[in-house]
């Protein structure tokens, strides 16, 4: 697996984009973690995609510090070398993430990269 692409969108508003970026292997780390405490639901699609439904204050919180990347090896191909914690086009609307309620609720999309 060489990551993930990630997507951020209100639930039930398909139009509405929060976020997009491209992580490593263990860039859903966060998410996954989240699900183990019972703070979001995850949807398994094998891979095509994976959601997840939180909350946006949570969103907000793991995006404090950046990007979560969970690490993670780097990624070598026969034709290229993808870096441990990588994040590839970051886009993130945080005027409109800081303007929702904390309590909103968010969906992520995760798209598996193999």
């Amino acid at each position: 697996m060489l990551g993930s692409s990630i997507e951020i969108r209100p639930e039930g508003d398909a139009d509405a984009v929060l976020g997009t970026w491209l992580v490593g292997p263990f860039g859903v780390k966060w998410l996954n973690e989240l699900v183990k405490r019972g703070e979001a639901e995850f949807t398994d699609n094998l891979g095509y995609p994976n959601t997840y439904t939180l909350a946006a204050g949570l969103v907000r919180q793991a995006l404090a510090d950046g990007i979560p990347t969970g690490g993670g090896p780097p990624v070598i191909g026969d034709d290229y070398e993808l870096p441990s914690g990588r994040v590839g086009d970051p886009r993130v609307d945080l005027d409109a993430l800081n303007a929702l309620p904390a309590d909103a609720r968010l969906v992520v999309i995760a798209w598996d990269q193999s």
